[in-house]
């Protein structure tokens, strides 16, 4: 396992270098775009033209999910460019922040059912729950424990199994 600290500039001149180093690469970044500046110009884009796999994260309330359907509505577009090479992009979201009683989630389910109707994408199985270990994490150390009995890294160890078994690695 190596992390590493990347600017949008770094991981373009290093791509080929990781690609052929690591089997799989996680990048970890903001879903900012702006809606006023040209695609190609924005650093997400850039990231995105780079990867395999996008997985999205929508939290419940109409804010959220309204910024994350500009966020996805930009993927597509790149997905669209992507689709035209040999390494095509691949989309999923993932309820986040999900408190399966709140009404806001309950909402989200079937906001998901509607958004998987009009784009496609589809949505994992296992939402991520609204856990304090989540917030109080090390982003240095793993949450991932085969032998945990706690619901936290249950909920977690089950989440990254479904992504592991969705990206087939």
């Amino acid at each position: 396992r190596t992390i590493l600290n990347y600017s949008v500039e770094d991981l373009e001149s290093n791509i080929q270098q990781l690609k052929d180093e690591y089997d799989l690469i996680f990048i970890d970044a903001a879903g900012k775009h702006d809606v006023n500046q040209n695609l190609a110009d924005q650093e997400i884009y850039k990231l995105l033209i780079y990867t395999d796999y996008l997985f999205v994260p929508f939290c419940g309330g109409n804010f959220n999910i309204e910024s994350t359907l500009d966020f996805l509505k930009m993927a597509i577009n790149v997905k669209a460019i992507k689709d035209e090479t040999d390494v095509p992009l691949t989309i999923y979201g993932y309820a986040a922040m999900y408190e399966p009683r709140r009404t806001k989630d309950k909402e989200l389910n079937k906001e998901t059912k509607e958004i998987t109707d009009l784009t496609g994408v589809k949505f994992m199985d296992v939402p991520l729950k609204r856990l304090t270990i989540y917030q109080d994490a090390d982003t240095m150390c793993s949450l991932y424990d085969t032998g945990a009995y706690e619901p936290n890294y249950i909920n977690f160890l089950r989440w990254i199994n479904e992504l592991n078994n969705l990206i087939q690695i």
